[in-house]
């Protein structure tokens, strides 16, 4: 990492999806914070270890088949427990077709809000926003990896290609975390509806970079 990065010695860059309500997108990134779902779990703090994480979501969702456990329980743990304060996120925005890049500004939390709760988003991590672009601004390469399927990921390879993307010209001022409250339940199935989505976005990329470059 170059010097000078508004995320320290980080070397970690997640990627977060808000896929099922573009309202809980919007309001996430107007609001400085970031969320996921599978909340049946209920607070995900007390499961610090994988197997923890693992049991309880068993327990929360026991007509699940245990492949779709494994492809969702590592999230959660993740989401709650991996990420650290000051390391950098991206957050694709749905309905805007934005990027916003910020840094994670808070620990993890079980939120009570009605609104979030309605929408099925209730764990939440505070952000700062430092950015936020056009998906246009960032490489295929990166965008490709943005678009993972699933609702925590890491992008690594891109982090200094987010770097660069902060250091030119304008920067959005910054949105403080407020009392941001919310999750998401996006569990790591791709379905039918989640592939066709990607694809269509891809190729939306595709088609305005080439435009770009005319």
């Amino acid at each position: 990492m170059s010097t000078g990065s508004p995320f320290g010695p980080a070397d970690t860059l997640w990627v977060i999806h808000i896929g099922n309500d573009d309202r809980i997108a919007l309001r996430a990134r107007d609001g400085g914070f970031v969320c996921i779902g599978w909340t049946e779990i209920g607070d995900l703090s007390p499961y610090d270890t994988r197997p923890k994480m693992r049991a309880a979501m068993e327990t929360a969702y026991p007509a699940w088949q245990p492949k779709t456990v494994s492809s969702s329980y590592g999230q959660t743990y993740r989401f709650a427990h991996e990420m650290k304060v000051g390391e950098p996120i991206v957050f694709p925005v749905r309905p805007t077709g934005e990027i916003a890049i910020g840094r994670i500004a808070g620990e993890y939390r079980w939120s009570d809000d009605q609104d979030l709760r309605a929408s099925d988003y209730n764990n939440v991590r505070p952000v700062t926003w430092l950015k936020v672009v056009p998906r246009t601004t960032f490489s295929q390469a990166a965008l490709h990896s943005f678009g993972s399927f699933l609702s925590v990921s890491t992008s690594n390879d891109h982090l200094e290609e987010v770097h660069s993307v902060l250091q030119e010209e304008t920067v959005v001022e910054e949105t403080v975390s407020t009392l941001a409250e919310e999750a998401d339940p996006l569990d790591d199935n791709a379905t039918a509806g989640n592939l066709y989505d990607a694809a269509s976005q891809e190729t939306e990329d595709y088609l305005l970079n080439t435009t770009t470059a005319l």
